[in-house]
């Protein structure tokens, strides 16, 4: 076997730092008290003491000795960050994912060292506290705008099902193979378990990303004037034949198929529509679309329309379309305020307005009123 069981003791210093890493973004001023690194010192003491006391337990003990691990999880969110029942929850669902990952994550790399000959537990633990304080760090940095205390305390049982529900299915998803190896998603081989923990999903962004390639690949070749479409990705080169700007027509999200608001003047740059009229289903009377905001685990379900990038940098426009759409208008408006060098917006709101960013309005053709969102102060 190529790759052993991760040591039970890295699982438990990553449960333990993942909830450190929520605690440091909601509860920084109380991690300097004495106290506190009393408690949290306990914390690390109990979830190791643990793990590794249950590291060899039945299959039939394994999934309740899990669960007690995460309630530890829950507890040491709740009294460290004197959170609700609800937001110790959710963060805790979040925590338990980043958790997973960042010790699947070392373990992998460690074991690949391991198979090349390198066996020094110095080389072990620089490899850890890279990795895990690399996540860590990149997971503050990724969240803390985003995960204030006052969104904890608004926090609703759905919201906390919904990420607990999403949590448990990736756990479940990565560990068939340790039950049974006659499932789908299962494998005979323990290193596929270590590659779907830290598979990355960058769908999100693939459109673009290959956009922006073939941009590159064509001026590489020497083509001065080109039009890549890929199903609501445009990637502009150079301009027309004839020296005028390419036309990019924008849909009207309450329309069909032909119908659009306006036309976008472009060079040398990408344009890129998110919205939610395309792929969508009905249930009782309501619409759920494609796109999921990250925070409910459900569809999005905000006051845009659809949200339009235009920029340069295609893999840039079409990250930015789908997490301004989450982001709402308001929101969004002030994260391009923030950006406005490197993109601009056209954004259609659910009352039918179209809003576009000031730098757009020499550059876009239509018969329909405009709103437009300046730069302001920021």
């Amino acid at each position: 076997m190529l790759y052993q069981d991760i040591p039970r003791i890295y699982t438990a210093i990553a449960e333990w730092g993942a909830c450190l890493v929520y605690l440091y973004m909601l509860k920084r001023e109380k991690m300097k008290s004495a106290h506190f690194l009393i408690g949290v010192l306990l914390m690390l003491a109990l979830q190791c003491a643990f793990l590794v006391a249950t590291g060899n337990v039945s299959e039939v003990l394994w999934i309740p000795c899990m669960i007690i691990a995460v309630a530890i999880m829950c507890v040491f969110l709740m009294v460290g960050g004197s959170m609700k029942p609800l937001g110790a929850g959710y963060c805790c669902a979040r925590a338990f994912v980043l958790a997973e990952f960042v010790a699947s994550l070392q373990w992998q790399i460690v074991s690949i060292v391991q198979v090349r000959g390198i066996q020094s537990f110095w080389t072990e633990i620089l490899i850890t506290i890279i990795i895990f304080g690399g996540c860590f760090v990149i997971d503050i940095y990724l969240e803390r705008d985003y995960l204030k205390q006052d969104y904890l305390q608004q926090m609703t049982v759905k919201e906390v099902v919904a990420a607990a529900i999403m949590a448990v299915t990736i756990f479940a998803f990565s560990n068939l193979s340790f039950l049974s190896e006659n499932v789908p998603f299962a494998s005979k081989e323990r290193a596929d378990i270590f590659s779907m923990r830290t598979l990355i999903d960058f769908g999100g962004i693939a459109k673009g990303y290959t956009g922006q390639k073939l941009a590159e690949l064509f001026q590489e070749y020497g083509v001065s004037s080109a039009l890549v479409s890929l199903g609501g990705n445009i990637q502009a080169i150079g301009t027309k034949p004839d020296g005028s700007s390419w036309k990019v027509e924008i849909r009207d999200p309450k329309g069909g198929q032909q119908d659009y608001i306006g036309v976008l003047f472009v060079e040398n740059q990408a344009v890129v529509t998110s919205g939610g009229y395309e792929r969508y289903f009905e249930e009782d009377g309501k619409t759920y679309i494609h796109i999921i905001n990250p925070r409910t685990g459900y569809p999005a379900d905000g006051d845009l329309l659809s949200v339009t990038i235009v920029s340069r940098d295609g893999t840039l426009a079409d990250g930015m379309s789908t997490a301004l759409y989450i982001m709402g208008y308001e929101k969004a408006c002030q994260f391009w305020r923030q950006h406005r060098e490197e993109f601009n917006v056209i954004l259609v709101t659910d009352d039918g307005k179209i809003h576009i960013s000031e730098n757009l309005k020499e550059n876009f053709q239509t018969e329909c009123d405009l709103e437009m969102i300046e730069s302001g102060s920021e």
